[in-house]
């Protein structure tokens, strides 16, 4: 493991992975997201920003991505433009994209940070942070061009201020932020996470063949993972209109915000209190 990563920034991912149980055997994804988001990893491959993404304004709270060994996830590849003005993936160079706008909910702006990137399987992810008033993730929301359900993990504050509001969960729901079966039939909200001391990116568990986000967790968490296999880093770099015409050719639409449009708005599918 990188002397940096242990004794530098990132302690916590270095005492979580040391207290991790040994012996988990990579699998492929669970028909239920809830269980795949809490178990055990085997080795992983950590991808993070490098020092010049880090210095870059684009980087706002970037993700961690910890893909699980046999996942078929050899690392986030760039985007470029090819012949006839098609957009292929390379592995010249490692790339995470990132689009940011912001929500309004209840007269209030919410910042959004969501970043894209593709798989040498095919595959294209993305995680999308909505911010609090105070400038703090409190809502990660997770696609695979291929996916249909709508995954969310939400803040334990959040969760908090949800059930002072609105007081218990509803039927067939784990957890108070969650609308009713009947008006939010394909969303689900895989885990609640715990707050971290101050705004910082997440970590992401990559999985399965082929390779689909299986977990979210804050860095303040412990670590799933069994063991570091290697690390890698990757860029930073703005996203339109490589990530949209990519998405377009695999018959993926975005909307403004760069965000699957099969998809509905948060405020539709979740509970979310006022004045968060």
């Amino acid at each position: 493991m990188r002397e940096d990563l242990v004794n530098g920034r990132w302690p916590a991912l270095a005492l979580g992975l040391a207290l991790c149980l040994a012996g988990c055997a990579s699998r492929p994804v669970s028909p239920d997201p809830r269980q795949e988001a809490v178990r055990s990893f085997s080795a992983v491959q950590i991808w993070k920003p490098s020092a010049t993404a880090l210095a870059s304004p684009l980087a706002m709270l970037p993700p961690f991505i910890l893909a699980e060994t046999g996942s078929g996830f050899t690392q986030p590849m760039g985007l470029a433009m090819g012949p006839g003005a098609a957009v292929e993936a390379t592995t010249n160079h490692s790339v995470v994209y990132v689009h940011s706008d912001t929500l309004a909910l209840e007269g209030r702006a919410h910042a959004r940070l969501t970043y894209w990137w593709v798989s040498a399987a095919g595959s294209a992810m993305a995680l999308r942070l909505t911010l609090n008033s105070a400038g703090a993730p409190v809502l990660w929301e997770v696609a695979d061009h291929r996916w249909p359900r709508q995954m969310v993990f939400v803040a334990r504050s959040l969760e908090t201020a949800a059930a002072a509001a609105f007081g218990e969960p509803l039927p067939g729901r784990a957890v108070v932020i969650e609308r009713s079966l009947e008006s939010a039939p394909h969303t689900t909200v895989v885990r609640i996470l715990e707050d971290g001391p101050v705004p910082m990116g997440p970590m992401v568990y990559v999985a399965g063949t082929p390779p689909e986000v299986a977990s979210v967790i804050c860095r303040c968490m412990p670590a799933q993972a069994v063991a570091v296999a290697g690390m890698g880093e990757f860029e930073v770099e703005t996203a339109e209109p490589l990530v949209r015409l990519w998405l377009a050719r695999r018959g993926v639409e975005l909307d403004a915000g760069l965000w699957p449009t099969r998809f509905d708005s948060l405020d539709k599918v979740l509970r979310l209190p006022p004045d968060f």
